[in-house]
């Protein structure tokens, strides 16, 4: 399969004399339209069958692959329409990998003149609206009668179709707790005709209004770098020049992040998996060793006695918020500071009452975070001679 691309610069060279040509054939000598004073105007176009060359150098005559015709506006008057394939322009011929447009003729008015080029994937005739692949407006080029005038090298801008992305993470994901920087994200933007674009020009609609890729995110932990400049909630390309890093401060994300490129009505997505760690609870006591015993997993603090207090200080790896104590199931064995629907990242325990061997103090209280997660940790107060522990 063809990776057909897009280099939005071509040397299109416009003459009024000889000398200077695209090449392919003698150039006209210059004369003027009957009774307009209008000059005769030349210039030459290589349409590229496939990609860039081997060796990766970005000729700037290179346009789509899938031109097959162009037009030139001057002024805002008419269009002066050119097929660029053999079979529609005689002035067309393939050469190597490419099809060659030499001393194609148009009519401009001497003076202070504004080119528009306007290169189409149909071929001539044209359909009444053709699909426009880049657009390049030359101002201010003087244009003079009986010398030869050269319009130079411009940059063709591409038409944005279509737009995909995706996200290079870091080798193990994206990690709650752990930030990172520089994750590239990797473009294809593609002409209308389906041709890849790349380097130079900036992305236009088919008005050639200025069209850049608009990044955004649905979560703030996300952050965008565009040429290696500073992090940002937003980022914007505006052409196929620039390049795109996503960053990520390690905070906890509770949902899916959307990651969104959109140009105009064009947009394409990618998503990130909510980022949340376990809560990890760390229980202790300032008793005794011998009145207190701690299990860290399932986590459980049994007391051996009343009158003493432990301590469940919670955290979660990316969080900075605080927990709540949802629920417990101790009834006035123990009690709770902060107590039940408060929030803190610690919370005290405090043994009131001692169950019998009939009926065992053992109960559970529920934390959670503001992301939905929760732990439950186990409790008991009792005597050495019950030998719950």
């Amino acid at each position: 399969m063809r990776d057909f691309r897009v280099v939005g610069a071509v040397a299109l060279a416009l003459l009024t004399g000889c000398g200077g040509g695209g090449g392919g054939g003698p150039v006209p000598t210059p004369s003027s339209a009957p009774g307009g004073g209008r000059a005769d105007v030349y210039f030459s176009i290589v349409v590229p069958a496939g990609p860039p060359a081997s060796n990766g150098l970005r000729r700037p005559n290179y346009v789509s692959s899938n031109t097959q015709s162009l037009s030139v506006s001057v002024n805002g008057g008419s269009a002066q329409v050119f097929g660029l394939t053999p079979s529609s322009n005689p002035n067309c011929s393939t050469s190597g990998s490419a099809t060659v447009c030499s001393n194609l003729h148009a009519v401009a008015p001497p003076g202070t003149d504004t080119f528009v080029f306007t290169l189409y994937q149909q071929a001539t005739p044209l359909p009444p609206t053709p699909t426009v692949l880049s657009i390049a407006s030359v101002n201010n080029q003087v244009v003079q009668l009986g010398v030869n005038n050269q319009l130079g090298t411009f940059t063709l801008n591409p038409v944005i179709g279509s737009v995909a992305f995706s996200i290079t993470a870091p080798g193990g994901g994206f990690q709650p707790g752990t930030p990172s920087s520089g994750n590239a994200l990797n473009f294809t933007v593609k002409d209308p005709s389906g041709a890849t674009i790349i380097a130079p020009g900036i992305y236009v609609d088919s008005t050639d209004t200025a069209l850049p890729i608009a990044l955004t995110s649905t979560q703030s932990a996300f952050t965008f770098s565009v040429d290696s400049g500073a992090s940002a909630a937003t980022g914007s390309l505006n052409g196929p020049s620039d390049t795109a890093t996503l960053g990520y401060s390690g905070a906890s994300v509770a949902s899916t992040t959307t990651i969104k490129a959109a140009a105009g009505g064009i947009s394409a997505t990618q998503t990130i998996a909510a980022l949340t760690a376990p809560i990890v609870v760390n229980l202790s006591s300032s008793a005794s060793g011998n009145d207190y015993h701690i299990t860290t997993a399932p986590p459980e603090l049994d007391f051996y006695g009343t009158g003493i207090s432990g301590t469940a200080a919670l955290s979660e790896s990316g969080y900075a918020g605080s927990f709540t104590l949802q629920s417990t199931t101790c009834g006035t064995w123990l009690s709770f500071s902060p107590t039940v629907g408060q929030t803190s990242t610690s919370f005290t325990a405090n043994a009131l009452a001692a169950g019998t061997t009939g009926t065992p103090a053992i109960c559970t209280a529920t934390f959670g975070d503001t992301n939905g997660q929760t732990i439950t940790v186990t409790f008991t107060v009792t005597t050495i001679s019950f030998g719950l522990q």
